[in-house]
């Protein structure tokens, strides 16, 4: 029987003026067993859904916008039949002004009894063992066996198993209460009061900044900004309002915006390489050796500006991924740490965090070693992170005009 993963629903623009959708989505499995997600959604966003569905025929899968008036626009229809030749899709939804692209893999002639009820689940085996360095721990995953062509560098495919290993990517209910040492930095605090949605034309254009229905971010430089008054002893501007263009503390931080993509535009480019040269277990072997050099950073007391990857050029486009300030992390077991980040995105939230699992899995030659990451935001969302890197970037002392008294 075939199966459908409903992986994820990626918001390019919005329906409504105020840059955010009520949306649900409506899976329907052999025209009969119906299933159904709420969502609110922004632009630049990403809903992570994880769904698998075992259907005989056709599964339709539906996105509405709802209204306060209790009405729904329907804003794409995806309709996937049995017997046809499916993998990775990705398919894009417009309606008006909303622009979504949904994904999902469809995998063919699955044995019955894999899903029948009586059938017992896949045992894997978890290992723990010490492991000479920054951070400790080995998980071993029996069981895998490739089941696709196995390609040559530059790109290190995976071997997955029969039935592929999953992640709960929904909201985790039961995460620990996320605290911070009051001699640290907080983001409630040290932050901006303001969220990063700046509705103002910029200066200059930017490819790495496009415009969504006239808005966009400067998360790098209100990141960047942040760590250089609290590395100098001074608190931000209490602004409660986003800046207009033009003013001392926009051209601030559209400045610092720059720096973040580094000299002769570095990180700019490690961002490029990232999204369109690796595949997703060379950005998590990767994301492990940044672990060592973020670790030192935070042990040393100084707030990181991070590059994070949610997308690949595959699933979103460039601009799609987002930087933030990590500051602090627990080390929660020799296998799993939470690294603390200020994100622009969610002023005054002082529980916002990377969740980071060390995993061990298997390629055609030997095992390798790599962290798993989601962007935690308690209540609001759980977001698969394909990587992060360190963006090394020189504090700045503060403009004088805009340090306000502590």
């Amino acid at each position: 029987m075939p199966s459908l993963n409903l992986q994820y629903i990626v918001c390019f623009h919005t329906e409504d003026a105020d840059n955010n959708d009520e949306l649900k989505c409506l899976v329907t499995v052999d025209k009969s067993k119906k299933q159904q997600f709420r969502h609110t959604m922004f632009p630049r966003e990403m809903w992570t859904l994880n769904r698998n569905y075992v259907f005989k025929k056709e599964i339709k899968i539906q996105l509405w916008e709802e209204d306060e008036d209790g009405s729904s626009k329907l804003i794409g229809e995806t309709k996937v039949k049995a017997g046809k030749k499916h993998n990775e899709q990705s398919e894009e939804y417009e309606k008006g002004t909303a622009l979504y692209r949904i994904v999902y893999t469809v995998e063919d002639d699955i044995p019955e009894s894999v899903y029948s009820p009586a059938a017992k689940p896949r045992q894997h085996k978890v290992e723990k063992i010490r492991v000479k360095g920054k951070v400790k721990g080995k998980t071993k995953v029996r069981g895998h066996k490739a089941d696709k062509p196995v390609k040559e560098n530059p790109r290190l495919e995976e071997v997955e198993s029969s039935k592929k290993p999953s992640f709960d990517l929904d909201l985790d209910l039961n995460l620990p209460e996320i605290t911070t040492n009051i001699n640290k930095f907080i983001p409630s605090i040290h932050g901006f009061n303001f969220s990063n949605l700046f509705k103002l034309k910029l200066p200059i254009r930017i490819p790495f900044i496009p415009k969504f229905n006239s808005t966009y971010g400067l998360c790098g430089g209100m990141s960047l900004m942040a760590a250089d008054f609290y590395e100098h002893g001074n608190q931000l501007p209490g602004h409660d309002k986003t800046p207009d263009t033009g003013t001392t503390l926009f051209n601030h931080i559209f400045k610092r915006q720059l720096d973040t993509f580094g000299s002769n535009y570095r990180y700019l480019g490690k961002f490029f390489q990232w999204w369109r040269m690796y595949s997703t277990l060379e950005t998590q072997q990767k994301t492990l050796q940044e672990w060592v050099k973020l670790k030192k950073k935070l042990d040393d007391g100084k707030p990181t500006v991070l590059g994070l990857l949610y997308v690949d050029e595959q699933t979103g486009k460039l601009w799609d991924n987002h930087q933030v300030l990590a500051y602090d992390y627990e080390q929660v077991s020799s296998t799993l740490l939470y690294i603390k980040i200020y994100d622009p995105n969610y002023p005054k939230r002082d529980n916002v965090f990377i969740k980071a699992q060390l995993d061990t899995t298997l390629t055609h030659k030997k095992e390798v070693q790599r962290l798993i990451s989601h962007h935690q935001i308690p209540d609001v969302r759980n977001r698969l992170v394909r990587g992060f890197f360190v963006i090394n970037v020189s504090k700045q002392k503060p403009l004088r005009e805009l340090i306000q008294a502590i």
